[in-house]
């Protein structure tokens, strides 16, 4: 069990990167009204998330060994520090955010993944939601660089 809460740190840690990452993004891209509107929703709907996870975090967080106490800094994605200007900058955050969001995915499926061999109702049923908002988030990304691309492809500077 020591290695479910590191999973569950892990998770949390990695859904508030994606938080802020989706708000740097946005904010960023201001010329996008559709991107700045919809990656503050996909934000908040991340930081839902955190809030979500935190009672069962402080559940767990005392029940990891001492191999687990470095765990999650050791296998983390890397975090979107400073987000790209111009149509390519557009195209390459919004893989960045694909990315981060695909590895948040990855996670919740191995937390919820323990919370189903614990039977771990309440644990499940957090996850459960999460990987159905990530995969709308996931969703909107993908559709959004589609978009994206061929402007900044064959049009762009």
């Amino acid at each position: 069990m020591p290695h479910v809460a590191s999973y569950i740190l892990l998770v949390h840690a990695a859904e508030q990167r994606l938080a802020d990452a989706l708000e740097l993004v946005g904010r960023a891209h201001g010329d996008d009204a559709e991107l700045v509107q919809t990656t503050r929703h996909l934000a908040e709907r991340s930081r839902q998330q955190v809030a979500a996870l935190t009672p069962v975090l402080d559940q767990y967080r005392d029940r990891r060994d001492e191999h687990a106490a470095h765990e999650p800094e050791r296998f983390f994605s890397e975090p979107i520090a400073q987000a790209r200007t111009g149509p390519i900058g557009k195209l390459r955050d919004l893989q960045d955010l694909l990315a981060l969001t695909a590895f948040v995915n990855s996670t919740w499926t191995v937390v919820d993944q323990g919370a189903k061999a614990m039977k771990d109702e309440r644990l499940k049923a957090v996850c459960e939601h999460a990987l159905q908002v990530n995969e709308q988030e996931a969703r909107w990304l993908r559709t959004h660089l589609k978009a994206a691309a061929p402007q900044a492809l064959l049009l762009a500077q």
